[in-house]
């Protein structure tokens, strides 16, 4: 991770403090709890000289000495004692959207404790005619779900791959993971095997060459036999994670072989390591008008964090409702949010198509009832200025919507759950607080919802005339 700047340690500052009872803290168990949370390392570690202090340790005490918080009214500071202020608790609720991103980071960066600490990793080769047959039986995957929607290789890139192949010049290794059923998947050459696929599969042609200028706009079957056989029979080196591997070293296995560009992100991951049903319920439940209308268009498909909201949902909803008598269902814990996660998708993997379809007509039955019971603002805390929509809240997401997928709600509950959920929103702090927690709280907001349930089955349509 990179070094921290102080400017970059006044959320998780502010973060920390309203997570306490009291909303205060000392310096000392501020750069305790900072360093906890944040986990720095690298050049943030290092002894300053004649000082007891690492560099991390000294930025924190600086955030405090140079007097950033107090002069911007977040915190009082008296006796070594930090306490938040009601324009801090204002700051962060302002600021709710880089909140909830830095929550979920919190969330998703919680040390996980490797088991497995040897790999199966085998060297190959294959020529780029028997990765072609393979892809063509459904045994090679490319994985759309996985790859992100950068921008495709150009007729360029593509034909120079191609001559390079012809010229017989060594291309860089490819990395796949065989998965429990002998497929494989492809974690890093995509771009390169869909060129050459595409180009075998005549796609398109070779262009702008400035070598072999003699094969310039021809097709695959154009070329002379001999020409055609050297890029069939090429011999690609690769590297094969094979099974059994745990999720966190496989997804850490991606990370490093993807570093050369954009990181990858917890759901792009997760739908490379878990493709299948999963991936494409997902997909379909995120591409749903009933979801894009709840959340007012605001969730975005770059980087998946509309299947990551999607897989959210479902994965909180069964393991709190528990819908079907004949599953396992995986137990949420607070310390391995991103686990329970990608065990979540290997369940919705082995379910039946009967199971998904219900999930899937309680996922819209939550977003249409959000939608006509809340309008624009279902899934968002009110507003304190009228002019400034606030984003989408993962928890209130989470929590709202296992209520309003029961099955029970009609029209004329609309007007009780809205009375008796915002009196919550405006008088349970119990459940506010839970907004920003990152600790076992989860429970808590469903309880209350279950709360709501309760009292919403119990409301019966008043007697005509009355």
């Amino acid at each position: 991770m990179a070094r921290y700047t102080e400017f970059e340690l006044i959320l998780p500052t502010l973060h920390i403090l309203n997570e306490r009872i009291d909303k205060t803290i000392t310096t000392s168990e501020l750069i305790d709890e900072l360093r906890e949370l944040l986990k720095p390392d690298g050049e943030d570690l290092e002894i300053l000289d004649r000082r007891n202090d690492d560099k991390f340790s000294q930025k924190v005490r600086n955030l405090i000495s140079h007097k950033t918080l107090e002069k911007n009214g977040y915190i009082e500071y008296e006796k070594n004692l930090l306490k938040l202020t009601a324009k801090g608790e204002e700051f962060l609720n302002d600021n709710e959207e880089d909140v909830e991103k830095f929550r979920i980071e919190i969330e998703e960066n919680n040390e996980i404790i490797y088991t497995q600490t040897k790999l199966n990793i085998g060297k190959d080769q294959y020529s780029v005619y028997d990765l072609k047959r393979k892809r063509d039986k459904g045994l090679l995957n490319l994985n759309p779900e996985f790859q992100r929607s950068d921008k495709a290789w150009d007729y360029k890139q593509k034909s120079e791959l191609i001559e390079s192949i012809l010229m017989g010049i060594p291309i860089p290794l490819f990395y796949f993971n065989q998965d429990k059923n002998g497929n494989i998947i492809v974690i890093d050459g995509k771009q390169r095997l869909s060129a050459l696929f595409d180009f075998m599969d005549l796609k398109i042609q070779l262009r702008d060459l400035k070598i072999l200028k003699n094969i310039n706009n021809k097709y695959f079957n154009e070329l002379l036999p001999i020409q055609q056989g050297v890029i069939e029979d090429y011999q690609l080196q690769t590297h094969i994670i094979k099974q059994p591997i745990e999720d966190r070293i496989l997804k850490d296995i991606f990370e490093r072989v993807n570093r050369g560009g954009t990181q990858l992100n917890e759901q792009e991951i997760r739908n490379a390591m878990h493709n299948g049903i999963a991936t494409q319920f997902l997909k379909k439940l995120a591409n749903s008008d009933s979801f894009k209308k709840a959340t007012d268009n605001s969730i975005k498909p770059d980087r998946m964090k509309d299947q990551y909201l999607a897989l959210r949902f479902i994965s909180f909803y069964l393991w709190w409702k528990k819908p079907f008598d004949d599953i396992q269902y995986v137990e949420y814990k607070s310390n391995s949010p991103d686990d329970f996660l990608a065990k979540s998708m290997e369940l919705i993997n082995k379910l039946d198509n009967y199971k998904i379809k219900i999930l899937e007509e309680d996922f819209i039955r939550a977003m249409e009832n959000a939608y006509k019971i809340f309008g624009k603002t279902a899934f968002r805390l009110p507003a304190k200025n009228s002019n400034k929509k606030r984003p989408v809240n993962m928890a209130l997401y989470e929590s709202l919507g296992y209520l309003l997928a029961n099955r029970k709600i009609a029209s004329f509950h609309y007007t009780k759950i809205r009375e008796l959920f915002n009196n919550l929103l405006t008088s349970d702090k119990e459940y506010i607080d839970s907004f920003l927690s990152i600790d076992g709280t989860v429970s808590v907001r469903f309880k209350k919802m279950d709360e709501i349930r309760e009292k919403t089955n119990n409301f019966a349509l008043p007697p005509l005339g009355k």
